[in-house]
């Protein structure tokens, strides 16, 4: 499997993990306009048969009251993208209203990259943000994946949103 270069956040796989959840890489852009939402899994995401969960908690002006897991508190909004047990037709979705997998999410099948392309407003008011990505796996035991290790990472500015060869999927 090809390695993406992003100025991300990278995980060492620790021992003992559930294949399906591990990250790889991740990393989330602005330009002011969109925000690019990525994450490279181990395996391709929603093809498990129990309930898989890819969470990005959002952590930007407001004053929170949430928390993602036990690694982020003051977390503001989530963005959610799921498919519920047995992996029934019809059943992945999201969490965050406006967001909708099958026109906002994309996948790299060479690299197990996923997408996720929104408008700045449906996440944040500014585009200046924190964030902190979980993915939950069932059956793991709780033995899911978080990036980074603790706390939350800034969301990267650019100029330009990087490339990206995925195509548009439901899953």
């Amino acid at each position: 499997m090809r390695r993406t270069s992003w100025p991300s956040q990278r995980r060492e796989r620790p021992p003992n993990r559930v294949v399906p959840a591990d990250v790889v890489a991740t990393a989330v852009y602005t330009d002011g306009t969109l925000v690019d939402f990525r994450v490279q899994l181990v395996a391709p995401p929603f093809a498990q048969e129990t309930t898989y969960s890819i969470d990005w908690c959002i952590d930007g002006s407001e004053i929170g009251s949430g928390s993602c897991s036990t690694h982020a508190d003051g977390i503001d909004t989530y963005l959610t993208l799921y498919q519920a047990p047995d992996g029934a037709v019809g059943e992945f979705g999201s969490s965050t209203p406006g967001v909708d997998p099958c026109l906002h999410a994309a996948f790299e099948e060479e690299t197990n990259t996923l997408r996720v392309l929104v408008p700045v407003e449906l996440v944040d008011d500014d585009g200046d943000f924190d964030w902190v990505l979980t993915v939950t796996f069932g059956g793991s035991g709780g033995a899911n994946e978080w990036c980074p290790n603790e706390g939350t990472a800034p969301v990267t500015v650019v100029d330009e949103l990087p490339p990206f060869s995925g195509t548009p999927s439901c899953f």
